[in-house]
């Protein structure tokens, strides 16, 4: 990227598929930029070693080179030291129009970055990088640290007090809270049993009385009807035969024994059947 410069302009036509033809070469207009400077320009075998070193990352080739002695050895020149300064000179030297990112300034603290890469469709130095790059100056992270500190010892204090104090309100609370639920469900049961009792013995005394009034309006009817029969057959068959009366009151004491029997029968059941309805 630093020998071959960011602008995509400079690579564009030698690098296209037509171009590489011999023929669509010559006839370029424009000529190819001089890309070298001679007084700026790396020496060649510690270029050529760093091309190397940077496609194979094999120690072995770069020792076999230098015994045929194309460059130095691996020890002699180490590749991250040449790396460390070329990227602290560009980084220095911006202004000069060496690609940089303006990002990473000097005096400042880079607490991380992520993503950053060259973009070779750029025509500025100022935009042949691209990413993310997160820069805090030192003094600024102090005192956020520091702050954040007594934030989290104030926090954690207040915190445990609270607990304390809702701890000891919270039980006196449940305590008081526990003793009047339990008098209002005593009371509540005890007023719902005694409620129950008295409507019980209400509805079997309401029960009785009703069937004691039933049979008794049912005998008093039953007595006149005999009577008023009796009577009727008196003054109509007593010009008839003794034979014939005597049957008449035979079949009537019958008759009113069997109404007699059957009606007790009704007021009993119904009597009972009230009383199973009523719960007794």
């Amino acid at each position: 990227m630093i020998i071959n410069r960011p602008n995509i302009k400079d690579q564009a036509e030698p690098s296209n598929m037509m171009g590489n033809a011999y023929k669509q070469l010559r006839k370029l207009k424009q000529p190819p930029t001089k890309i070298y400077v001679n007084n700026i320009q790396m020496p060649l075998p510690i270029c050529v070693w760093m091309k190397v070193q940077s496609r194979t990352c094999k120690r072995q080739l770069v020792d076999s080179l230098h015994e045929l002695g194309l460059w130095e050895s691996y020890d002699s020149i180490s590749i991250m030291d040449i790396a460390t300064r070329l990227g602290s000179k560009i980084i220095n030297n911006y202004s000069n129009e060496v690609v940089c990112p303006l990002q990473l300034r000097t005096g400042e603290f880079v607490v991380w970055a992520a993503g950053i890469d060259h973009k070779p469709s750029s025509t500025t130095s100022t935009g042949s990088f691209h990413g993310t790059v997160v820069v805090v100056e030192v003094v600024v992270v102090v005192v956020v640290v520091v702050v954040v500190e007594a934030v989290v010892v104030v926090v954690v204090v207040v915190v445990i007090v609270a607990v304390i104090v809702v701890r000891v309100v919270v039980v006196k609370v449940v305590v008081v809270v526990v003793v009047k639920v339990a008098v209002i469900i005593i009371v509540v049961v005890v007023v719902v049993v005694v409620v129950v009792v008295v409507v019980e013995v209400v509805v079997v005394v309401v029960v009785v009385a009703a069937v004691v009034v039933v049979v008794v309006v049912i005998v008093v009817v039953v007595v006149v009807v005999v009577v008023v029969v009796v009577v009727v057959v008196v003054v109509v068959v007593v010009k008839e035969i003794i034979v014939h009366v005597v049957v008449v009151v035979v079949a009537i004491v019958v008759i009113i024994v069997v109404v007699v029997v059957v009606v007790v029968i009704i007021v009993v059941v119904w009597a009972n059947g009230q009383l199973v309805f009523a719960g007794v």
